[in-house]
């Protein structure tokens, strides 16, 4: 018996002396990224409404750990969620219903550099669980509308512009982290991200010549689940 334990001690040992003990990663992944909250609000008449639907989302990672499972973290990120033009188009023709409406509309974009504390723990070997919380600046991007209206005695069209913004955005995120090798990991993260920018001077233009400019914030919430590779050096 106290040699089946020495046994066990030993491969325990030598499987977690094995596990991750690279002292920094560069990564990248991708995956879907989920619209969330008031963001993912489909009704045009709510002023925090943001219509955005589920788009994508590209990391590149940087992690340094600073001791066996803490340590820093860095990504480079970038994704877009589009905006339902159906449901600005279904809001119109309930509104005016003699009229033929079309909408059309591209995406709302985010993308910025993030910092902030990183952790790792063993599960099993070759696996860990992985965590982070992670702030910085980011630059976000309004969509740009269309609204066309066409009736049996005219068509009029109103578009408003697309408007970058830099603002603040702050990411906490789980993860699972796989390695298949000593150079390799295999990573399936868990994410939410954050931002609340204010879009100024943004133009309206409408078929009638007409210019109006004006303002509004839009908290931009989404779930992110991305699928990646790193290296360990």
């Amino acid at each position: 018996m106290k040699k089946n334990l020495i046994l066990i001690f030993v491969i325990l040992l030598f499987s977690l002396q094995g596990f991750s003990q690279y002292k920094s990663m560069m990564a990248i992944s991708m995956g879907p990224s989920f619209a969330v909250g008031n963001f993912a609000n489909k009704n045009p008449n709510n002023s925090t409404s943001g219509i955005a639907t589920t788009g994508a989302v590209f990391n590149i990672h940087f992690i340094h750990l600073l001791n066996e499972n803490l340590g820093i973290a860095a990504i480079l990120r970038g994704q877009s969620n589009a905006t339902d033009a159906k449901a600005i188009e279904d809001e119109m023709k309930k509104m005016y219903p003699q009229v033929q409406w079309t909408v059309q509309s591209n995406y709302w974009g985010i993308g910025g550099l993030l910092f902030g504390g990183f952790g790792t723990w063993p599960l099993y070997n070759k696996c860990s669980f992985d965590a982070k919380f992670l702030i910085g600046i980011a630059n976000a991007t309004s969509p740009e509308i269309t609204i066309t209206g066409k009736s049996a005695l005219a068509t009029e069209w109103v578009k408003q512009n697309s408007t970058p913004a830099n603002t603040f955005a702050f990411m906490p995120g789980v993860g699972l982290n796989l390695h298949p090798t000593n150079r390799i990991s295999i990573l399936l993260n868990l994410d939410y991200l954050l931002a609340n920018p204010d879009f100024i001077n943004v133009n309206t233009y409408s078929s009638t010549g007409q210019l109006v400019k004006y303002a509004f914030s839009q908290k931009m919430e989404t779930i992110n689940i991305s699928l990646g590779f790193g290296w360990h050096f």
